[in-house]
């Protein structure tokens, strides 16, 4: 692994955003203790008819420093192929808490997708008061995250 994907990887696990992270184009992610976006869940599943589901550890992929986990091969190939299709918004943070400026982690089960792309929430009662005025909230946490992105979440 090259030093700066490494010190990026440390960096993004501990909430810190180095300059050479920045400058190398890599966005803050919210990753567990283990480095898995979305606790682990397979990201190209919330997008099936059945709905999410945890992944294996046979399928992983990092991408942007972070890793993503897959429930089938098929399901790593079609990330693998468009990434930016099955990224949770606002690197998988609480759509909400972005709309507050603040970054709070997610709930796997806790999320919706509009317009083909993947919000996360804190818990499904935030979901709820997201959903209460939803374009809005989608419309403010656009503009919010890149101001908040690479601030780490205990700053804000």
């Amino acid at each position: 692994m090259n030093s700066l994907v490494y010190v990026a990887v440390v960096c993004l696990m501990f909430g810190f955003s180095p300059s050479g992270a920045r400058a190398a184009g890599l966005v803050e992610i919210n990753v567990n203790a283990d480095g898995f976006v979305a606790n682990g869940y397979d990201v190209v599943s919330y997008f099936d008819k059945d709905g999410p589901k945890k992944g294996v550890d046979s399928y992983v992929t990092v991408f942007e420093g972070a890793k993503y986990s897959f429930v089938s091969a098929e399901n790593q190939k079609q990330f693998k192929a468009m990434p930016q299709k099955y990224i949770p918004a606002y690197g998988g943070y609480c759509a909400y808490g972005v709309v507050l400026g603040k970054k709070f982690d997610n709930a796997p089960d806790a999320w919706r997708i509009v317009n083909n792309v993947l919000f996360f929430q804190l818990d499904k009662g935030t979901r709820l008061i997201w959903e209460d005025n939803l374009e809005k909230n989608i419309e403010i946490g656009n503009r919010t995250w890149p101001k908040i992105k690479h601030v780490p979440a205990n700053d804000l």
